[in-house]
């Protein structure tokens, strides 16, 4: 979908680190189901995709993914899930209920409703370890207690390798250089592969898990261009055809067995990329998610954490998002107008469907 090549584009940008662009969408997913106006707008345009298209994309691939009686995906496994925290200690706060239908029937998103205290950051944290399968083990530290809700995206993924590496003959020791020029050593898996990428100043090949529906995809520049050189030039269309065109061309490979998580905050990113209003207390719009709250909820906090291990067996991999959303501004109080007729003045009896006056008359003395 080429929407979804467009919002790649934006982690590949400058040298993405560890990433899940399908995780940080499912969750702003959930969070522009319940935008509208100019909200809405911002979001939109820098998903680039309508509301009403990611949802169906997003139900589409959670059903399509979500597969547990398809015998060919026993040895690898990936898992979606979405869940909605609500702060139940807010007497005043109702979420609209074409929200709650729209999440749980696009997003299957369970819908969580507890007071938002130690507890609550236990329970979510504990969803979101048991959801990519242990590792990442928490996503929030604390949550304020008047924060209206909590909207979390997990995914997880473990697959064996095709053709796994053996210690004995397919693991050797050498040197990783650094981005800064360091060198550190490390445990290589070498083989042969079948699937060769070759891009104008770079190299790359993909290896099968052993589904074959899942491989592992990497693609190094050429000595002289720098990483950030290459993902500046990279776009996520071209991407995917450097992929979907790989040469059925024999390839030998050395992967480095490497382990790394990696978090950040997606406040200020996202708000680079165009959506602004969203974390505004004073321009959010958010009504379609909520009735009856006093004040409009914004949102204050984007978290997203990765976790990969690549190894000889395979590769784990998981990722979280977690979108906090607090009460801003109170709905602004319009003082009425003051119109006292205590000096003369004009009046009219009128046709309220054409707006012609059929009587018309001034009083200046009572």
């Amino acid at each position: 979908m080429q929407a979804v090549e467009d919002f790649e584009d934006a982690f590949l940008e400058g040298g993405a680190a560890d990433d899940s662009p399908l995780s940080v969408m499912s969750a702003l997913g959930m969070a522009q189901t319940g935008a509208r106006g100019k909200t809405l707008s911002q979001m939109e345009q820098t998903l680039g995709i309508s509301r009403d298209t990611l949802n169906r994309y997003c139900k589409n691939y959670i059903n399509n993914t979500n597969v547990s009686d398809n015998p060919f995906m026993e040895s690898s496994k990936f898992s979606i899930a979405n869940s909605a925290w609500v702060n139940s200690s807010l007497p005043s706060l109702t979420l609209n209920s074409d929200y709650t239908n729209t999440i749980k029937e696009n997003y299957n998103a369970s819908i969580e409703k507890l007071p938002f205290d130690s507890n609550a950051v236990q329970k979510i944290n504990g969803w979101v370890n048991d959801n990519t399968d242990g590792m990442i083990p928490s996503v929030i530290d604390d949550i304020d207690p008047d924060s209206m809700m909590c909207l979390v995206n997990a995914l997880a993924f473990d697959g064996k390798w095709a053709r796994q590496f053996d210690q004995r003959w397919d693991v050797r020791e050498d040197k990783f250089t650094n981005a800064d020029s360091t060198k550190s050593d490390v445990e290589y898996l070498t083989s042969e592969e079948n699937h060769y990428i070759k891009d104008t100043n770079a190299a790359g090949f993909y290896k099968y898990f052993s589904d074959y529906h899942y491989a592992f995809a990497a693609i190094v520049p050429d000595a002289g261009v720098t990483l950030k050189t290459y993902l500046d030039s990279l776009t996520g269309t071209k991407l995917r055809s450097l992929l979907k065109y790989a040469k059925n061309e024999p390839v030998d490979i050395e992967l480095p067995k490497f382990k790394l998580d990696y978090s950040v905050l997606l406040k200020e990113p996202l708000q680079d990329m165009g959506i602004t209003n969203a974390f505004s207390p004073q321009k959010a719009d958010f009504s379609n998610m909520v009735t009856g709250a006093v004040y409009k909820p914004f949102i204050s906090r984007v978290i997203h954490k990765t976790a990969i291990d690549v190894n000889e067996a395979g590769t784990k991999a998981a990722a979280v998002t977690a979108i906090i959303v607090e009460p801003g501004a109170a709905p602004e109080i319009i003082e009425p107008h003051k119109v006292y007729l205590n000096r003369p003045f004009l009046y009219m009896l009128i046709d309220t469907d054409t707006y012609t006056p059929f009587f018309i008359g001034a009083v200046d003395k009572l």
